[in-house]
């Protein structure tokens, strides 16, 4: 049996259940009020389009598509998958069985090992961006995008 401390713990998600992942709000969250301006002035999010855009990051979800800085990235599905569904919910804790769930689907349990793996992974790609995919421990994930804007690719 395979178990996730946050989820053996009573967490939930909605998920969804498909492969490509579904268009949601991409209502931003951010402590301060500061903080939630300039997020919203850098972010766009063109839902007929699906493509979210905040001048730093690009993720085209039709064409599995990522380009930082202007810089295309080389994502595997998988991870593609992943980091789709984290900008749907960009600075917002994304539950690690929602992640599995929008991924694999209900045919396979969750395997918070596997998931680890793949978020490394992205944070290995992302981090020479200035985007950051932080571990929520026994909860989820969260794509940090504070210091993209400020850093220059190395």
């Amino acid at each position: 049996m395979v178990t996730s401390g946050g989820d053996s713990q009573g967490y939930t998600a909605a998920a969804n259940h498909s492969s490509r992942p579904s268009t949601g709000n991409m209502t931003t969250y951010a402590p301060t009020a500061d903080r939630r301006r300039s997020l919203l002035v850098r972010t766009s999010y063109d839902e007929e389009a699906d493509v979210y855009d905040d001048g730093c990051l690009r993720v085209e979800h039709d064409n599995y598509h990522v380009t930082c800085k202007g810089k295309a990235l080389r994502l595997t599905r998988t991870e593609f998958l992943l980091v789709s569904h984290l900008v749907r919910k960009v600075e917002r804790i994304v539950q690690s069985e929602e992640l599995w769930r929008n991924v694999w689907g209900d045919t396979k349990p969750l395997n918070a090992e596997s998931l680890h793996v793949f978020m490394y992974r992205l944070r290995q790609k992302f981090e020479p961006f200035g985007i950051r995919v932080e571990n929520m421990i026994n909860v989820g994930y969260r794509l940090s995008l504070a210091a993209c804007c400020h850093q220059e690719p190395s």
